[in-house]
């Protein structure tokens, strides 16, 4: 194979939005980290995998070769044979986050944007100290009603541009389909991708990202400045056509972006 390791995004990537990974996809995820080393990357939290992945994945994986690293590479976990392990955090203070929040609701505020009286599940939400997350809909809306919110991510563009002054400190990122990502400067996904080569001795350019947003402005796109080489997806049932294409030993060189 190409690549030694091979880096996912999760939502619209390897699984819906909020939504549980198919058991397709758990196979060949196994499949495929029996013959190289896999991680996964998102703004979402490490109990986001622990209910809408973990229990998808088949009993024989190896799970000593799936890396995680959620909240946009704050956090980073491996598994030790028994339990996953931490191996960093890169925690916000209660007045970082409390400041978070407070420029969100500012923002909603001063841009207009329309969210529901009563959300379906909360607005905002602290993750493992390490982010804060919005979400337009609420953090548990359907996927078919968070899919029609913020399609041209002009909403949470306009928010973001509010945001970004008051936290100076921060990064604010729309995320996913209707989130808004915070976190502390210099913590993204690429900080995360330069943490798993370090752990590994790998370099970036040797691993493949696979991910829906890799496009200018996309959540993804912070990537590629590791030099790691990316594949863009379309949605979870792309992603396992090219998962099949990796364990045929396809080569990407002409579909590399």
């Amino acid at each position: 194979m190409k690549y030694k390791v091979i880096v996912f995004d999760v939502d619209n990537t390897i699984a819906g939005s909020k939504c549980p990974l198919e058991p397709r996809m758990g196979e060949l995820l196994s499949e495929l980290s029996k013959r190289v080393p896999i991680a996964a990357t998102t703004g979402t939290s490490l109990a986001r995998f622990e209910e809408m992945v973990f229990p998808y994945l088949p009993s024989d994986m190896p799970l000593q070769n799936f890396y995680l690293m959620p909240t946009s590479g704050a956090a980073f976990y491996t598994h030790d044979g028994t339990a996953w392990q931490t191996m960093y955090q890169e925690l916000l203070t209660e007045e970082e986050m409390q400041a978070a929040e407070d420029a969100l609701m500012h923002s909603l505020e001063r841009t207009g944007v329309e969210v529901p009286a009563e959300p379906i599940g909360p607005l905002i939400e602290r993750r493992y100290d390490t982010m804060v997350n919005f979400a337009g809909l609420g953090q548990k809306a359907p996927i078919s009603a968070k899919e029609a919110w913020d399609p041209d991510r002009k909403k949470r563009a306009a928010m973001a541009e509010v945001i970004a002054p008051l936290l100076p400190w921060a990064v604010v990122r729309p995320a996913g389909t209707t989130s808004i990502d915070i976190t502390r400067k210099g913590i993204d996904k690429d900080f995360g991708i330069r943490k798993l080569s370090a752990h590994l001795n790998i370099p970036a350019e040797q691993m493949l990202y696979i991910g829906d947003a890799l496009f200018p402005g996309g959540n993804d796109e912070i990537v590629k400045t590791t030099g790691i080489a990316t594949r863009l997806v379309k949605n979870p049932s792309h992603t396992m056509e090219v998962i099949e294409e990796l364990l045929n030993d396809f080569s990407l060189d002409a579909d590399i972006v």
